[in-house]
């Protein structure tokens, strides 16, 4: 009986570990397509980097770092307030290596400034929405 418990006490508890977390939108990561949103960082920084590859983004959040160079050409960095439109997103992606958070990956159109037209890839907690 004993056993028993302490088992399922581990499952329960990889289950608990492993479980994605729950949204504070409410709403899904597919939800936010189509929008309109601002690319600013909460970060001291407020400028954002723009990746121009989803899996290059997803290796740098997770604490897998590239020759400066490297950065600088995956890369655009725009100002905060950029705005851009929201063309895809990969829930769940991005696993931070120093926070331990999980975030989503944003796949964006970036509709003003030098880089007008330009799509890339940035974290889910640069993008705020509006409209």
């Amino acid at each position: 009986m004993l056993r028993s418990i302490r088992s399922a006490s581990i499952v329960a508890a990889i289950l608990f570990l492993f479980a994605q977390p729950a949204r504070s939108d409410g709403e899904g990561c597919t939800d936010a397509v189509k929008r309109y949103a601002i690319l600013a960082s909460d970060a001291v920084d407020p400028d954002v980097f723009v990746w121009d590859r989803r899996m290059i983004l997803i290796r740098y959040s997770s604490g897998v770092w590239m020759a400066p160079y490297r950065i600088l050409r995956h890369t655009l960095l725009e100002k905060p307030g950029t705005r851009a439109l929201v063309v895809s997103c990969m829930p769940y992606a991005v696993r931070s290596r120093f926070s331990g958070t999980v975030q989503d990956a944003v796949g964006i159109r970036i509709l003003n400034g030098e880089d007008r037209g330009r799509y890339g890839w940035v974290v889910e907690e640069d993008v705020h929405y509006y409209r």
